[in-house]
């Protein structure tokens, strides 16, 4: 426990310090994009994400961009305001980034899906990048993500 407990308060330390105000969607960029996606049907925001993504490196400053993970499907709808809301209360910065899984927990419905992209759209739209990972349960057994039958 003790071990845990020194690695949360590293980890909130680090996202103290390592944010990210809006504005870091390279999409709201209109610069001409020069590199290109391998997959030829990629649209122009996902050309200009890798575009942000590869420059990162080369910049002088600001060249992290930190995330916050709000939790699974709708239960952003209280991780947002408990992690990344309160964040931006504290600090003025909002995370660069934040990301849902899908599943993991357990299987959302459509409704609550949708409710979670709410959230997603919303924070894509202001600026912010967004992640959805999907752990989907073992469909055979139905005992969560890490059964392997």
């Amino acid at each position: 426990m003790p071990g845990q407990l020194y690695l949360l308060i590293i980890f909130l330390f680090l996202g103290l310090f390592l944010v990210a105000e809006f504005g870091c969607n390279p999409v709201k960029n209109t610069e001409k994009v020069t590199v290109r996606a391998v997959n030829p049907n990629a649209n122009e925001d996902v050309n200009r994400v890798l575009g942000y993504l590869i420059t990162l490196p080369e910049k002088s400053d600001n060249r992290i961009i930190s995330g916050q993970n709000c939790c699974h499907g709708n239960e952003i709808i209280r991780c947002f305001d408990a992690y990344v809301q309160k964040l931006h209360d504290q600090t003025g910065y909002w995370p660069g980034m934040i990301g849902v899984d899908y599943e993991y927990t357990h299987r959302f419905t459509i409704d609550q899906l949708h409710e979670c992209n709410q959230y997603l759209i919303d924070y894509w739209n202001k600026g912010g990048l967004i992640t959805i990972n999907w752990a989907p349960h073992n469909p055979w057994t139905d005992n969560g993500t890490r059964d392997y039958g």
